[in-house]
């Protein structure tokens, strides 16, 4: 947010660049630079393996954003600010755009659909609900979440 508003004071009152923000979440999707997924299904299979429960750091729900809707978005303001029509370049220019899957999950819940996806069902977790918080967080090996400003409504 502190970008947004250093971007539109600069954009109003110093003339600076037009600038359009596309706010996402965990970025997910094929050809995905990070290796997350991966990891976490190596996390999964490691625990089950050894019959271990995974430990659960965060009860907060996760915001994702697949990458494909972030392409399409870029095209789509892109085409915008390259119209001949003045109304179509304001309705992008100097504006924010959240772009999230409208599916938002605990680091649990993320955790099973993982485990799921690649056949793997038994999978345990320590338990951690609202009632019963994770204990000694900082101990404990962190997935996501990556953006740490809460969910993208």
């Amino acid at each position: 947010m502190k970008l947004e508003e250093s971007l539109s004071f600069m954009y109003e009152k110093k003339g600076g660049w037009p600038y359009t923000n596309l706010r996402v979440g965990n970025v997910i999707g094929a050809r995905e630079a990070e290796i997350r997924q991966w990891f976490a299904q190596v996390w999964i299979h490691g625990h089950l393996h050894l019959g271990m429960p995974l430990h659960v750091t965060s009860l907060e729900k996760i915001s994702f954003t697949y990458n494909y809707d972030i392409a399409q978005a870029i095209w789509k303001v892109w085409v915008l600010w390259n119209s001949e029509d003045e109304e179509d370049r304001n309705s992008v220019l100097t504006e924010a755009f959240n772009i999230a899957c409208e599916e938002r999950f605990t680091q649990n819940e993320w955790l099973y659909a993982v485990a799921e996806a690649v056949g793997l069902n038994k999978l345990e977790t320590t338990g951690a609900t609202l009632a019963n918080p994770p204990k000694n967080t900082t101990n404990m090996i962190k997935l996501y979440p990556q953006n740490k400003d809460g969910i993208i409504e």
